[in-house]
């Protein structure tokens, strides 16, 4: 799991679309709720983000290894 803080959330779910696995944020209850290709949970984590100020802590798990290096790409501002 990789925990980020979101900045930039449109060009974060571009991200996480482009992954090819699935992708998962981390709810406080501890449920696991998918974020890739899903609009309702992106909509709804928009507006936590728009609520929040632009700027949004979240953890996430990713299926794919290879996603999980896109997304600390991502992140880290390297790819």
């Amino acid at each position: 799991m990789y925990k980020f803080d979101i900045l930039d959330m449109k060009s974060f779910l571009q991200t996480v679309n482009a992954c090819r696995g699935k992708v998962y944020l981390a709810e406080k209850n501890g449920r696991m709720q998918r974020i890739d290709h899903a609009p309702e949970a992106q909509q709804e984590l928009t507006a936590h983000f728009e609520k929040a100020g632009k700027y949004l802590p979240v953890t996430l798990r990713a299926a794919n290894p290879g996603d999980s290096i896109r997304l600390a790409c991502y992140y880290a501002g390297d790819c």
